[in-house]
């Protein structure tokens, strides 16, 4: 058996900023995010439909701490919690 070895080159973080937004009769859609030259992202997406029913997550992952997530929501049934790194609230 032989075995091998590779190196693995690791860019490093480039900033970046993008958004967009799409919108239909039945529903609006968003998101935004950023990156920094340390690896952190920070951003947000949304959908809200023609009811009204809408769920927003803003977020941050960085080398530090991962990813954590709040969670928006007026989506019926949903209980506020706060489970591995994410909060959930209800309107």
């Amino acid at each position: 058996m032989a075995f091998t070895h590779s190196e693995t080159n690791i860019e490093q973080p480039m900033p970046y900023d993008f958004a967009f937004e799409a919108k239909n009769e039945n529903h609006t859609l968003t998101r935004q995010e950023t990156g920094d030259d340390n690896g952190v992202v920070r951003g947000q997406y949304s959908y809200i439909d023609r009811n009204g029913i809408s769920r927003i997550v803003t977020y941050v992952a960085d080398p530090v701490d991962g990813f954590t997530a709040e969670v928006q929501s007026n989506e019926p049934g949903l209980v506020a919690h706060s489970p591995a790194g994410a909060t959930y609230n209800v309107q």
